[in-house]
């Protein structure tokens, strides 16, 4: 057998193999599906082992696919013979940790290495998720769950001065476990109040559930209530909820708007500790007055047409060859089209 032996079909390299090549035997294995910070566990090893670097193989495969030069993929490994007998291999491909050894290895030897690679553990990714409120076939409550598009938004670029405050206010809220309580954002249309929302989704590890306003008559029902209560701590977005939102004099929601206080700033608040956020078109003059009582509103924000300054900054860099004599929304400033008459939202995507 030589080292070439130790390729498998696929050209990856066989730990196992390499086991059998070095020891003339083959070993008796642990394997542990774990995902570790290869440059961590890589100084761990060579710290409390006492190896030198190059002792330590580490490499990477290149796997191509068919017609291509650029690899589509490239699978870090790890590779070091502790001792002899003693083979420990690390595969970022599927996140495993391997460790073959001889019959001359005691247990607290394997411990020891096990702990080791632990100790290395990345925590865990988070998708970014909501879910959506629905009603099942057998008409009662569940959510739906969808993936959001990470929106990495720069508040700076795509926001006036005065956003920056209430952002961070709004992102201090949804991360304090001990605050409930209300967000209003509204303003025209395209002025960016979904991308807002999409991007503070990115920023929670809590759940966000959007309530569909269809709905929201009913979240007083006791069936609804249950529901809540096992979704308690959790963000609920309600958009475009005008009818839910404006004053309870000849509205015939007042029931709704009763139900948002409460959700808000009530007894089902305290109980819940649920956080809402609301999005609404409408002129605030029209909304009612109680929404906005001090203590229960976190904060409210006003989405406008970009300052002419931001505008053209903006432009500067999607559209340089536009001329602008007028603040614009985002949803404008994403949908002109460039020099080539390309849209410039087909090059950039962004939602509203």
């Amino acid at each position: 057998m030589n080292i070439m032996d130790c390729f498998n079909t696929d050209n990856t390299f066989g730990f196992q193999k390499y086991f059998v090549f070095l020891n003339n035997r083959p070993p008796q294995c642990v394997h542990l599906s774990i995902k570790v910070d290869a440059n961590i566990l890589k100084n761990k090893i060579i710290e409390h082992y006492k190896i030198k670097n190059s002792d330590l193989s580490i490499g990477n495969f290149h796997e191509y696919e068919d017609d291509k030069l650029e690899p589509k993929k490239i699978i870090l490994f790890i590779l070091c013979l502790i001792k002899e007998g003693f083979l420990f291999s690390y595969s970022h491909d599927n996140d495993s940790v391997s460790l073959f050894y001889s019959d001359k290895i005691n247990q607290t030897e394997i411990d020891e290495l096990v702990k080791l690679t632990e100790e290395c553990k990345k925590p865990p990714t988070i998708d970014h998720l909501f879910y959506m409120v629905i009603v099942n076939e057998f008409n009662s409550l569940e959510l739906k769950e969808f993936k959001v598009k990470p929106s990495e938004i720069d508040i700076y670029k795509n926001y006036n001065d005065d956003f920056e405050p209430i952002n961070n206010k709004v992102i201090n809220f949804i991360n304090n476990d001990n605050q409930n309580g209300i967000v209003l954002l509204h303003g025209k249309f395209g002025s960016g109040k979904t991308t807002y929302l999409r991007h503070i989704i990115t920023k929670t590890k809590k759940k966000v559930i959007y309530l569909p306003v269809n709905l929201f008559e009913k979240i007083c029902d006791p069936s609804f209530l249950a529901f809540l209560a096992g979704h308690a701590g959790s963000i609920f977005v309600i958009e475009d909820c005008e009818n839910i939102v404006v004053s309870r004099e000849n509205n015939p929601y007042s029931g709704s708007i009763s139900n948002l206080l409460n959700l808000g700033d009530g007894l089902l608040s305290d109980a819940l500790n649920i956080k809402v956020i609301c999005t609404f078109n409408t002129e605030l003059t029209n909304i009612d007055k109680a929404l906005l009582r001090k203590g229960r509103l976190v904060t409210r924000y006003e989405f406008t047409e970009l300052s002419i300054e931001k505008t053209k900054i903006l432009l500067a860099e999607l559209a340089p060859n536009y001329t602008v004599t007028s603040p614009l929304t985002l949803a404008e400033i994403y949908n002109i089209s460039d020099e080539n008459n390309v849209n410039i939202s087909e090059r950039k995507k962004i939602g509203f």
